[in-house]
């Protein structure tokens, strides 16, 4: 790959030509491993329809400026270079290699991360919706539910260019099926500890949660929309209030959470409500990113990277919380998090869709590094929960399983004869412990279900509940006796001293 022709060539022999030398061997190897690489990529199909999380990595173009950098000299020495390839499903991060005592070489290393989508700097919009949401929000306009498109990254990462699209799409796909259906929009943005509502002249909106542990916004104003036209110009003008200020990153950067919320009705029919959520995160930034900031941008910052820290936290314990339900996950933290409660959670089936974005330049490393963290921590959350669930003893045993849990023992009970009951059973293994017969009775027939159902339900997980118990009660009893012999031995060691 040759340098850009508006640099000048050192002289031969030189220091400086020597340098010239490197950076032109550093990105012919890069190029030669692209055209070795790229071919394998896969294309792009629907996600399976068990995983509820779907993770993707978007590359962003670079702009002119950054294409006449490459081959130079960053303010801390480095080199500059496309340091992303993507390879769907993989994304590459290339660095150069350190030898000992810090000396960076010419040599490559190339550090995959494998998500369900990744899309390289010419995929267009259209093609990241077909791909990553539009499954998903088909299967929420035919089944019910909730889904929820984020978009994470660094300042200037493409993050609203892309969800400005979504939401176009999104649109066009609600009044494509709406049939007999309401579609109902609000529009608001999140700015550390407060709320404001985009279409009511910014006032302040306050979140409470309800009994079953859904997060209501009061005050939000709701505007029913009639058409696509309506829809798409409500859209615009609520994109133009969001809260925007020039950086050292962008300029015109985003400074603060927007939420897109449709809510999809139908008064006249019982089948299950469609809430679509498209969520445009503030950008994360790091000290070198607000030099020369004013003081209002500075605490910005803070605010918004405190959440986003928030964020990570919440990803990192609902993880663990899918092998330990009792481990306590501390959305209230922030109001972004709170607000994500339901998508993170995947409280009642919520779906989320996870659009992480990256710079593609190396000077942006630590910023990608921080990115991809993220992303792997919400990919391990993705995959424990399509971990199979055990039926064993331990922290798995029926009378501790989640909600979430119990449903997927329910769906697979009887090779899913009771699948249809799933939904009317939003309760966890504890309370079913304690639920009379006659109660699971009258739900089962409320769920359209028989009382025979119903008993073969209950039969079927007490019958699991004591098998659970007897064989926890059999390993404690191995226990207790082991460290009795282990305390005896001791005694008698002592004794006979």
């Amino acid at each position: 790959m040759a340098l850009p022709s508006n640099k000048e060539t050192p002289a031969a022999g030189s220091a400086e030509s020597s340098a010239h030398g490197d950076v032109e061997a550093l990105l012919t190897a890069l190029h030669t491993w692209r055209a070795q690489h790229q071919a394998a990529a896969l294309p792009h199909t629907s996600t399976p329809s068990g995983d509820r999380v779907t993770v993707c990595l978007r590359k962003r173009p670079m702009h002119a400026l950054e294409a006449e950098s490459i081959g130079s000299r960053t303010g801390t020495g480095e080199m500059e270079y496309d340091c992303i390839t993507c390879v769907n499903p993989k994304l590459y991060f290339h660095q150069q290699e350190v030898a000992f005592g810090g000396v960076v070489t010419t040599n490559m290393t190339h550090k995959a991360m494998a998500v369900h989508h990744t899309f390289a700097e010419d995929t267009s919009n259209d093609e990241v919706y077909a791909a990553a949401v539009q499954p998903v929000v088909v299967a929420a306009l035919r089944d019910g539910g909730d889904v929820t498109c984020l978009a994470f990254g660094q300042t200037g990462a493409g993050k609203t260019h892309t969800q400005k699209a979504i939401q176009a799409s999104v649109a066009a796909e609600v009044f494509a099926g709406l049939g007999p259906r309401r579609c109902i929009l609000s529009f608001f943005e999140n700015c550390g500890d407060q709320c404001f509502d985009l279409f009511n002249k910014r006032e302040k909106v306050a979140l409470r949660e309800a009994e079953d542990g859904v997060v209501q916004i009061i005050g939000l104003q709701e505007l029913q929309v009639p058409d696509l036209p309506t829809l798409l110009q409500r859209l615009d003008q609520a994109n133009q209030l969001r809260a925007t200020h020039p950086t050292c990153s962008s300029p015109d950067s985003s400074r603060s959470h927007a939420f897109c919320i449709l809510h999809l009705t139908d008064p006249t029919s019982s089948a299950p409500q469609c809430c679509l959520r498209i969520v445009d995160l503030a950008g994360s930034e790091r000290r070198n990113d607000v030099y020369g900031h004013s003081p209002e941008r500075v605490a910005e910052t803070k605010a918004i990277n405190w959440s986003l820290g928030c964020l990570k936290e919440c990803i990192r314990l609902q993880h663990d919380r899918v092998h330990n339900p009792k481990l306590f996950v501390p959305y209230r933290r922030s109001k972004l998090t709170h607000l994500l409660k339901a998508c993170l959670a995947g409280a009642m089936g919520a779906r989320l869709v996870f659009l992480a974005h990256v710079s593609p330049m190396h000077s942006a490393k630590a910023h990608i590094r921080g990115t991809l963290d993220y992303t792997h921590q919400l990919l391990q959350t993705a995959a424990a929960e399509r971990a199979p669930i055990k039926k064993s003893a331990g922290v798995a045993r029926p009378d501790r399983w989640s909600k979430r849990q119990f449903a997927a023992w329910l769906t697979q009970l009887e090779e899913g004869q009771y699948a249809d009951l799933v939904e009317y059973f939003q309760i966890d293994g504890l309370t079913m412990a304690h639920e009379w017969r006659v109660h699971l009775e009258e739900r089962v027939e409320a769920a359209g279900g028989t009382r025979q159902q119903a008993n073969e339900i209950y039969e079927a997980f007490h019958e699991l509940l004591q098998r659970a118990k007897k064989a926890e009660a059999k390993t404690r009893t191995n226990t207790d006796l082991q460290r009795f012999k282990v305390k005896s031995k001791g005694f008698e060691v002592q004794i006979y001293e």
